[in-house]
């Protein structure tokens, strides 16, 4: 059985949760003593007691606005900032917790790096409708009712708030970060003039409303990674002719692609287990689907009103169930 070196421990000890995970593991061998002192950084938080134990940190990480920063306090607007006390001298102090874009600003000449800016509603309106880069997070109803046609969201930013960009009227082409992580409920709801959109494959949900009522919305790219669409997520897309679904989507939640009225053409995933209640509901349209067999039963109204609907394919044990009754009759054959 191989053995771990001393390189390889310090590689394993920065996951440790506590300082004394840290005094266990150096006394375990000989090989591991003075492990902390090979830190040139923190891999947890420090206090005026502990800092002893890693003396040789060079850059301090701070991960909660709580913990012990040595006295370098870095310059907010909005608060009474008091008499600078004793500094310990880092090079650099990266900053995990969220800060204001304002904090960002005011401190970008210093040491400070800062991992979790927020560009809110309020610094949109000082600063312009251009988000910075730098910036990692749109703030909820950012730009919610703003009049533009284009918006590039750079690629630093992870996280769109919830309604950020909600009944842009005028927002015709939008270029989505590809770091993009998480986009909030209702981020593009009622934006009637987008006509595209990209999603990258950091995405792994959509959350409810993101892009309802976007009427003019034709062309959708969906991310890989994709597993679950939520309620009303294209909801009333009245353009929408088709959609590619990715392979690894496993649920359609309540009301999906409700009022999709010229939605033709949908491919269901081979591991679709889930299809929500309303979920293709006045998609008078489509005229063909098949449902994958991992879909046991249809839960109410998922096809109410598909007037044009004439061939659904499912499985034996589906057409066998009680719920093969919310298919509509011409298609119970």
């Amino acid at each position: 059985m191989a053995q771990l070196d001393s390189f390889h421990g310090m590689v394993v000890s920065q996951y440790f949760s506590s300082l004394y995970d840290f005094i266990v593991f150096e006394n375990v061998s000989k090989k591991f003593r003075g492990n902390t002192s090979k830190f040139h950084y923190n891999p947890l938080p420090l206090t005026t007691r502990t800092l002893k134990y890693f003396e040789n940190v060079e850059t301090l990480h701070l991960y909660k606005e709580s913990e012990e920063n040595f006295g370098n306090d870095f310059f907010d607007l909005n608060k009474e900032n008091g008499d600078k006390k004793d500094c310990e001298n880092f090079y650099q102090v990266v900053i995990h917790f969220k800060v204001s874009f304002q904090i960002y600003l005011t401190n970008s000449n210093k040491n400070f790096v800062f991992k979790n800016v927020t560009f809110t509603k309020k610094d949109r309106e000082n600063y312009g409708n251009v988000i910075p880069s730098g910036v990692t997070f749109l703030g909820e109803n950012c730009f919610e009712e703003v009049d533009l046609s284009t918006l590039e969201i750079p690629n630093t930013v992870k996280t769109i708030g919830e309604k950020c960009f909600c009944n842009m009227k005028n927002l015709i082409i939008v270029t989505l970060s590809t770091k993009l992580l998480s986009i909030g409920k209702s981020a593009f709801e009622g934006c009637e003039k987008l006509r595209t959109i990209k999603i990258p494959d950091t995405i792994t949900s959509l959350h409810n409303f993101t892009f309802n009522c976007c009427c003019s919305l034709a062309e959708i790219k969906l991310s890989q990674n994709l597993e679950v669409l939520g309620e009303l997520s294209f909801g009333n897309c009245t353009s929408l002719c088709s959609i590619e679904l990715p392979n690894k989507i496993k649920e359609l939640q309540k009301s999906c692609f409700i009022f999709c009225t010229s939605l033709k053409k949908i491919i269901l995933p081979t591991q679709l287990s889930k299809i929500g209640k309303h979920c293709f509901e006045e998609c008078n349209q489509l005229k063909t689907i098949e449902i994958p067999s991992k879909v046991e039963r249809l839960a109410h109204f998922s096809f109410e009103r598909c007037s044009s609907l004439m061939t659904v394919t499912v499985t034996d044990k589906l057409r066998k169930s009680d719920s093969f009754r919310e298919l509509p009759l011409a298609t119970r054959h």
